[in-house]
């Protein structure tokens, strides 16, 4: 055995296209699938018109930006995300009225509430609150929640 001829060159883009595009279900994003389709095509355009190697590559590299491009446009299209733009939903926390685990700090974090069955980093903006106190969530700043004081 010699290594491999120039016939060999299809069948290695084949080969190789079809495992990436199968890999896309280990490794999901589309972005593995466009390439193997790539290589896949690429193959097959070989089978029927012997090109050199350089050319191969700029077919493949050719065929995977237009497959990239023009593919991932067509299925965020065919398949929209599912991003609400409903303030309620995104700010469902505001308002809610919460338990003081642990004392909060005055514009700092380490203290502590309990929302939803979780406790949460949490600080207030004008006083400290002893723990075993309740306290209204104003807003987040990212994981922690900014609280005030609730007076009976």
């Amino acid at each position: 055995m010699d290594g491999l001829s120039p016939q060999d060159y299809p069948w290695i883009w084949i080969g190789f296209g079809i495992l990436a595009m199968v890999l896309e279900f280990i490794v999901p994003g589309m972005f593995i699938f466009f390439v193997g389709f790539s290589m896949t095509v690429t193959g097959l355009l070989i089978l029927w018109i012997p090109l050199s190697t350089v050319f191969q590559f700029l077919i493949f590299s050719l065929i995977s930006i237009f497959s990239i491009v023009f593919g991932s446009a067509f299925l965020k299209k065919l398949f929209p995300s599912e991003v609400s733009q409903d303030r309620m939903i995104k700010d469902d926390y505001v308002n809610q009225i919460v338990a003081v685990t642990e004392d909060i700090l005055v514009n700092q974090k380490g203290g502590r509430v309990r929302f939803h069955g979780t406790d949460w980093d949490a600080y207030s903006t004008t006083e400290r609150i002893p723990q075993g106190e309740k306290v209204r969530i104003i807003s987040r700043d990212n994981l922690t929640y900014i609280v005030e004081r609730i007076y009976p």
